[in-house]
Parts: structure tokens; C-alpha cells; sequence
């Protein structure tokens, strides 16, 4: 899954040719926050949920991927906001996901991840290993974004439907968000950081192909 800053530009961009009105629009951001805020990787969490019911993936190999038409089906409601937030969050993770699969992991002939393609090179390691150097260098780019960091989103009970039932997000796991949030995104950085995975111009097209994507599934 992309960092939150990623899901913020993406969902801010989106609530825009939503033509969503102020309140609208933060209800949207913090829905597309919701598959992680109960994952217990982000915020610590009593009961995480687990991240096959949160994102509604398909487990068939080593990458997941969300089950996107068995949310449109049974879970999206067009008409409101917080299902269709939790939407543009799990096809962001599924255009990540798939991105990756694709163009970045390498596999050998039992479909097993043994490396990635950089910028350089290869990176040679088992999935875990490949998932966190991932992670270590979106990392980097997620304090470049340069997302809003302030938000006052609505303090309510929040149930999310799932595979598992339902769950549901607390006025307090939202504070939390908000603290989260506010914390790690106050000191963007100014300038483009190294990395090992992709170029400015390059994370400037993933932008523009995924809210490409993400608006071919929800526009109506």
C-alpha cells in the first residue's frame, strides 16, 4: 500500500472533479484513510483488522490484490461519500500493486519474488526483504508530496462493511488519524529525494495514470 500522503493528494485531487464542497471533501479524505486506520501498522490498535477484510483482497500469490469488483458489487454505494472513499483507497492500492507486479518484482519460475528492478539495478531479496525496501524509498517520496497536514475531520462512529462483518471507525481512532497525520507531513521536503525505485517525472505519471484509473471506476 502507498503512504497516506499519497492517498491525501490522490483523494484531494479527486474530491475536486467530484465538485465535492468543503465538508464533502474531508469527509471523502479521511474515507479514503479508512482500510489502514484499524491495520495496527499505522496507529496502535487493540483489534486490528485484518488487512484481507480492511482491503478486501484476493489471496492468490505472493502480491495481493483488492477484490475490486466484489466491492463495486456488494460494498459501493455511488452515492456516498465514505463507501465511495474507500474505494479510490483500494484502487490506488490496486494500481499500486499491479504496477509492481508488473513492472518492478522479479519472479522465478515458481512465481516466487526474488528481487526488484531500480533505477540501477536489481535488488535481490526475498519478498519481505522487497517489501520493505519498497516501502523505505515510497517513504521517501511521501514526505516530498507536500499534502495538507492540519485537518478537523467529522468525530462520529463510522461501520465499515466487510468480508468478516462489519467494523467500526471511533471518534477517537479519527483524532488519532489526525495526530498522525499532523505529525509526519509538517516538514515536507523541498526538493525531489533519492531513490532507488523512480524519478520525478516518473512519479508524476504514476499521479495522473492512477487518478485516471480511480476515476474510470467511479465516475457515473
Amino acid at each position: 500500500m502507498p503512504a497516506w500522503s499519497f492517498h491525501i493528494k490522490l483523494a484531494s485531487e479527486i474530491s475536486a472533479v467530484l465538485n465535492l464542497n468543503k465538508q464533502e471533501k474531508n469527509l471523502f479524505i479521511l474515507s479514503n484513510l479508512i482500510p489502514d486506520i484499524k491495520s495496527g501498522f499505522l496507529i496502535p490498535m487493540d483489534k486490528p483488522v485484518w488487512s484481507k477484510y480492511s482491503h478486501y483482497y484476493i489471496y492468490k500469490d505472493e502480491l495481493s490484490l483488492p477484490d475490486l469488483e466484489k466491492y463495486k458489487n456488494i460494498y459501493w454505494d455511488k452515492n456516498d461519500i465514505i463507501s465511495t472513499g474507500v474505494y479510490c483507497h483500494i484502487l490506488l492500492d490496486y494500481y499500486l500493486n499491479n504496477l509492481l507486479k508488473e513492472d518492478y518484482f522479479i519472479y522465478n519460475e515458481d512465481n516466487i519474488i526474488t528481487g526488484m528492478k531500480t533505477l540501477n539495478g536489481i535488488f535481490y531479496g526475498d519478498r519481505p526483504s522487497c517489501i520493505k525496501f519498497k516501502h523505505k524509498n515510497f517513504n521517501l517520496i511521501a514526505q516530498w508530496l507536500g499534502v495538507e497536514n492540519k485537518f478537523s475531520f467529522p468525530k462520529q462512529n463510522i461501520d465499515i462493511k466487510t468480508d468478516d462483518g462489519i467494523y467500526t471507525i471511533t471518534p477517537r481512532d479519527i483524532e488519532l488519524t489526525e495526530q498522525w497525520i499532523f505529525e509526519h507531513y509538517k516538514n515536507p521536503k523541498s526538493e525531489f529525494p533519492q531513490n532507488e525505485l523512480i524519478t520525478e517525472k516518473g512519479i508524476d505519471k504514476f499521479f495522473k495514470d492512477s487518478k485516471e484509473f480511480v476515476l474510470n471506476h467511479i465516475k457515473f
